[in-house]
């Protein structure tokens, strides 16, 4: 049977130990540290792709419950009752309501650098804008309402994110070169992980150099 992890349960110790163990695993990582960068990256990424589309698309500002928000054991997304929420709550739905809590258990619990968690959030964040902008079918009504998601992210006070200060901004590719990618300033450890892949390293890995 396919577990389901529940992300509010996942902030719990011993929870976020069971789940990084099988993790580890499945993906063929050689230590926690790198289980967690690799689940703060797809964790941000279904998070990221589900909350900003819904905006982008439909014009719902919607927040996912980390209580009625699981992960299966192949990392795919299982959201119940999306909620919708006011836009000056948009960010606080994303970050210190759900994503900021799992990246404070994952360093706590492998001490893996807060830095590089935070960068593998924005490397996401800036993969959406960029898949978004290049979409041939954008209208310009979606067009605008993605800029105005990275107004509102850009923008976003530290206690949105559940910091005393903005944990992106220094990692997000500026609104005029949404299409464009660049190097990552800290590695997530991609390239340890000890199966085939389709390539060696991640496309904005600072290795590379």
């Amino acid at each position: 049977m396919n577990k389901l992890w529940n992300m509010k349960e996942m902030n719990e110790e011993d929870v976020c130990r069971q789940f990084l163990k099988q993790q580890q695993k499945r993906i063929h990582a050689p230590d926690l540290r790198t289980t967690a960068s690799m689940m703060m990256k797809r964790h941000a990424q279904l998070l990221v792709r589900f909350i900003f589309a819904a905006y982008v698309k439909d014009k719902r500002f919607i927040r996912l419950d980390p209580a009625s928000t699981f992960l299966d054991e192949t990392l795919v997304l299982n959201a119940e009752r999306p909620i919708e929420v006011d836009r000056k709550f948009w960010v606080t739905g994303i970050f210190a309501d759900h994503l900021t809590p799992f990246l404070r258990t994952l360093h706590h619990f492998t001490r893996l650098p807060e830095r590089i968690l935070w960068e593998n959030i924005a490397v996401r964040v800036n993969s959406f804008f960029r898949k978004t902008m290049e979409t041939e079918s954008l209208t310009c009504e979606e067009e605008a309402r993605a800029l105005e998601l990275y107004s509102l992210l850009e923008n976003a006070e530290p206690d949105s994110f559940g910091a005393t200060v903005h944990p992106l901004k220094t990692y997000l590719v500026p609104k005029n070169q949404l299409t464009s990618m660049q190097t990552r300033k800290t590695c997530c450890h991609f390239y340890r992980l000890e199966k085939d892949k389709e390539m060696d390293y991640c496309l904005v890995c600072p290795l590379k150099k």
